[in-house]
């Protein structure tokens, strides 16, 4: 049985200002880092993944010095193409914004990618994970990701099953999940989540 633990990175500047920072790669607040420093992370992880993005690499860092995170590169924040870095005003008056949200708001992001492509990757990446913890025997991993690869993921995959917007988490929040590895990279992609966590 593999236990995996998906966390959100920490806070940005962008992100706190809320903008929708996107594939933007913005580095952690000095704040931020500073209560990283001394969040009490979960003891029994064997193995750390993160995303390529700067706020997941350096939470990661940050929570286990001791361990070499491992950076998938599928698992990248979502392209938001024209939309990155606005906040929800700016995107209200933006003209394409409207566009797009009148024709359904479901096709690729203008310049950016589609939900289906986004979640593809992902999956594509999670499975990288699944794969290396079943080839060196973990039983305890954690995943460093943003908001939308947290969210895109267990929609996807968690069980019980819930809609995209019901797995909203606060910076540092995430999911523990268990599974077995075999299955899952067979085909049997359902991750039971056992509890919400919390770093701080």
């Amino acid at each position: 049985m593999l236990r995996l633990t998906f966390l959100r990175n920490g806070s940005t500047e962008g992100e706190e200002k809320g903008r929708y920072i996107g594939s933007k790669d913005e580095a952690l607040t000095a704040a931020e880092r500073e209560k990283l420093r001394t969040a009490v992370a979960p003891e029994e992880t064997e193995a750390v993944f993160c995303s390529p993005m700067k706020r997941c690499l350096e939470t990661a860092v940050l929570l286990y010095p001791s361990l070499s995170a491992r950076v998938i590169p599928e698992l990248k924040h979502c392209d938001y193409g024209a939309f990155a870095d606005m906040n929800y005003q700016e995107l209200q008056e933006n003209e394409v914004y409207r566009k797009w949200m009148a024709e359904g708001g479901s096709g690729p992001y203008p310049e950016g990618e589609s939900m289906s492509d986004f979640r593809k990757r992902c999956l594509e990446g999670l499975e990288k994970v699944v794969a290396e913890a079943w080839e060196q025997e973990w039983q305890e991993v954690l995943l460093v990701v943003s908001e939308d690869v947290l969210r895109v993921l267990l929609a996807a995959c968690a069980f019980p099953r819930e809609p995209y917007e019901a797995w909203h988490v606060a910076f540092g929040e995430g999911y523990r999940v268990r599974f077995h590895a075999d299955a899952f990279l067979a085909g049997e992609q359902e991750l039971v989540v056992d509890k919400k966590v919390r770093l701080f």
